[in-house]
């Protein structure tokens, strides 16, 4: 899932990988499977969640640098649709918003989040009024039925800037954590790829998801739905449904 992840940002962008240090030979054996050098592989000696990894690429890239969230245990089988909303959202993020990209619903699920837009601020892109954590089944069948709601991708687009910005409004101790976690790097290059490992401060950087520490807290925050044939395979019966069909 990690090689198709890579495979489907050819031609967009050279990727940044962040992943547990432990799993460093093999990613970059996974990379030469599929001839792809990584940009830069970012190592978190601990896992930490996906707000200290976002504050980790925010801090080590240009602040100018557009960084696109995606979660490497999704299937995607038309990205061409993802990547021409990310083309049309990379303005709004070049000024300071913070897009998700939303799934529209194909049928009722309880295993993924949804995000209830809000007032449109451009033709299909709408503020964000709220985000519903994994609803029961009759709450999701509401949110279905009322027709203004998406599934919450966990795709997000924002720039380094944006993100350091919002971290530090929301959760000011992580970055400071993450921040000096940056200032002790190791890095090396022997195997052609741009290996960062994190210092050890970054163990001490609490544990949040970039849901939890900006989307949801956020003022900045946009939605863009669209018709992506998605499925996030972080459970069994999700995975089950995929295999399927």
């Amino acid at each position: 899932m990690l090689q198709k992840t890579m495979l489907r940002m050819r031609g967009m962008a050279a990727p940044v990988l962040v992943l547990n240090l432990a799993l460093r030979d093999r990613a970059l054996r996974d990379m030469a499977e599929i001839d792809t050098t990584p940009r830069q592989i970012i190592l978190e000696p601990v896992g930490r969640n996906t707000a200290p990894a976002l504050a980790a690429a925010s801090v080590l890239h240009d602040g100018a640098d557009l960084l696109l969230i995606l979660p490497s245990d999704h299937d995607i089988r038309n990205p061409e649709i993802l990547f021409a909303a990310v083309e049309r959202a990379a303005a709004l993020a070049a000024q300071g918003w913070v897009i998700a990209f939303g799934i529209r619903p194909r049928r009722v699920e309880t295993g993924f989040g949804y995000i209830r837009r809000g007032k449109a601020m451009d033709a299909g892109i709408y503020q964000i009024e709220r985000f519903i954590e994994k609803p029961d089944y009759d709450v999701a069948k509401d949110l279905i039925k009322n027709g203004d709601c998406d599934w919450n991708s966990g795709i997000f687009l924002l720039s380094a800037q944006t993100a350091q910005e919002e971290l530090a409004r929301f959760e000011p101790a992580l970055l400071t954590q993450v921040k000096m976690a940056t200032q002790s790097v190791r890095r090396d290059s022997d195997s052609g790829t741009d290996c960062i490992t994190l210092g050890p401060e970054f163990a001490a950087a609490p544990a949040c998801s970039i849901d939890v520490a900006v989307m949801e807290r956020s003022d900045k925050t946009l939605v863009m739905p669209i018709d992506l044939d998605w499925s996030d395979l972080g459970t069994w019966p999700a995975l089950l449904r995929r295999m399927a069909g």
